[in-house]
């Protein structure tokens, strides 16, 4: 397992603690990120990290935005991400 890697039942521990705390009740509780989204955000050959920033959208809704970031975690700002598909109201399928 590497030091970034946790273990099922800690990812369920993590993700009820956030879905049942009453400060975010009825909020986005993940977000869907294809697959080639990630890949743009490393077309840069210089990004060796992605930065998610947590936002609010238009609506006044919980986000994400994503990016690159060098080895010092510098921002890259020529690509900048968002429209992900929020859960649970994309989400039809099991949720963590």
């Amino acid at each position: 397992m590497s030091n970034h890697e946790i273990t099922f039942t800690k990812a369920q521990q993590m993700t009820s603690a956030y879905q049942n705390d009453p400060r975010f009740l009825g909020q986005t509780v993940s977000c869907v990120i294809p697959k080639d989204v990630i890949d743009e955000i490393f077309r840069n050959p210089n990004a060796n990290n992605m930065k998610i920033y947590f936002a609010k959208n238009i609506e006044n809704e919980l986000t994400i935005v994503m990016l690159g970031a060098d080895a010092s975690n510098n921002d890259f700002t020529n690509i900048i991400m968002n429209n992900v598909s929020k859960c649970p109201n994309y989400c039809l399928g099991n949720l963590l």
